[in-house]
């Protein structure tokens, strides 16, 4: 397929000195190749096999840069972390304002396996990322992973919109792979996750929450978010002390529709409350125009223990 044309033009404006910034990169990916464009206008690569095109892609993109995505199921992958696996972006990130952005087509799917699909760590310093219209099918553990910081360094920047995770659990015959949270993560800041087109949607988490923040060092955003079938809670927002200093950023959760939340057979079918904060959490907090139903599906009755 052709690079799309609409991505040869790069973002312009001007930086805070007044100087235009470096053009940035336009980049297409299918599930095993990678295109890049030229820094000269007009110019252009050509398609590359790749054994992680996502990681690849984010590995050749600079600040500004967009990655568009093909439909297809991709690998999971890391960013940050100090490896040399083809499936890890060892990068900084974006800036402020001129953020990487990963655009997916519609039917595009980053499946996981046996860990988290998209891990994301500090080891090398990185931030400034936006997600948008993806699918993320989690692993065994979850669909992003923020990994936890110990030494006081951030995930900072980090933002997915119309993105979804699915997961491939079915509570009604308890079968399925099974799926511990939707996004777990620690010490972040600048957080946002939000239907912007149409809701993003989270189901069929088997273990655990939705949501697992913990410590939040700047604001986070959940908005537009439908979800359904969690084994635990939608959002859990903690800042326990052995983790962590408090939570000093502002949490704002608006907008979300919550079906049967805490159904996990682990936990008898009570695993706690469906939004749920504990703990030296000191920002302000907003919780404006969020629903929760359950109870109004017959397969799900056997879940109610007698009484």
């Amino acid at each position: 397929m052709p690079f799309p044309s609409t991505l040869w033009m790069c973002a312009l404006a001007l930086a805070p000195g007044g100087e235009a910034p470096p053009l940035a990169p336009a980049i297409h990916c299918t599930s095993t190749t990678i295109e890049v464009q030229g820094q000269k206008p007009g110019q252009k690569g050509q398609p590359q096999k790749a054994k992680n095109p996502i990681a690849e892609a984010l590995l050749k993109a600079q600040p500004g840069s967009v990655i568009t995505l093909e439909a297809g199921d991709y690998p999971p992958f890391t960013i940050g972390f100090q490896s040399s696996s083809p499936a890890n972006a060892a990068i900084h990130g974006g800036e402020p304002g001129r953020p990487i952005v990963v655009e997916g087509e519609d039917g595009v799917r980053i499946v996981g396996a046996e860990g988290d699909t998209i891990a994301i760590d500090q080891r090398v310093p990185n931030g400034w990322i936006t997600f948008r219209n993806l699918t993320i099918v989690p692993g065994r553990r979850a669909g992003i992973m923020f990994y936890q910081r110990r030494d006081g360094a951030l995930h900072r920047g980090y933002t997915f919109e119309d993105c979804h995770i699915l997961g491939d659990f079915d509570f009604k015959t308890s079968k399925g792979r099974r799926a511990k949270w939707g996004v777990w993560g620690h010490m972040m800041a600048d957080f946002r996750f939000a239907g912007v087109k149409h809701p993003a949607r989270i189901e069929n988490i088997s273990e655990e929450h939705a949501f697992y923040l913990q410590n939040p060092q700047g604001p986070i955003t959940i908005e537009n978010v439908q979800a359904r079938a969690l084994g635990r809670t939608f959002c859990q927002f903690t800042a326990r002390t052995g983790d962590g200093p408090p939570g000093i950023g502002d949490v704002t959760v608006r907008d979300c529709s919550v079906e049967d939340a805490c159904i996990a057979e682990a936990d008898d079918f009570k695993g706690g409350a469906a939004f749920t904060l504990a703990g030296r959490l000191q920002g302000t907090i907003l919780f404006e125009r969020n629903t929760y139903r359950t109870g109004f599906h017959p397969e799900f009755k056997r879940f109610t223990l007698p009484g």
